[in-house]
């Protein structure tokens, strides 16, 4: 069996009106196929987080409050993929370089 390291990450940017309450499900899920080598999941402005597991769906909520203004969240993690065959990947240089907005 292959295992693969690779990164992976995003970054959620809100203006935020008022109070409110966010829960994202965008959390890498850790399983027989892959496992997470280590994780962050941060906010700013600094909030408390809460993590919260479903084991029967192997997601991950995370949980928070904020009050009005600029909010981000950054999500990155370092994760081991576990393949029985050979995988072939495209070098950074043949990636398309389009954000999200302007793919099809």
């Amino acid at each position: 069996m292959t295992t693969i390291p690779f990164r992976v990450g995003c970054e959620l940017s809100y203006t935020v009106s008022g109070p409110s309450a966010f829960i994202f499900n965008v959390s890498v899920v850790n399983n027989a196929f892959q496992r997470i080598v280590e994780e962050q999941f941060t906010t700013e402005p600094q909030l408390e987080v809460e993590e919260s597991r479903s084991p029967i769906e192997e997601k991950r909520h995370h949980r928070f409050s904020s009050s009005a203004g600029p909010l981000r969240g950054l999500i990155g993690c370092l994760k081991a993929m576990h393949a029985k065959r050979s995988l072939n990947f495209l070098p950074n240089a043949a990636m398309p370089s389009q954000s999200p907005n302007s793919l099809p």
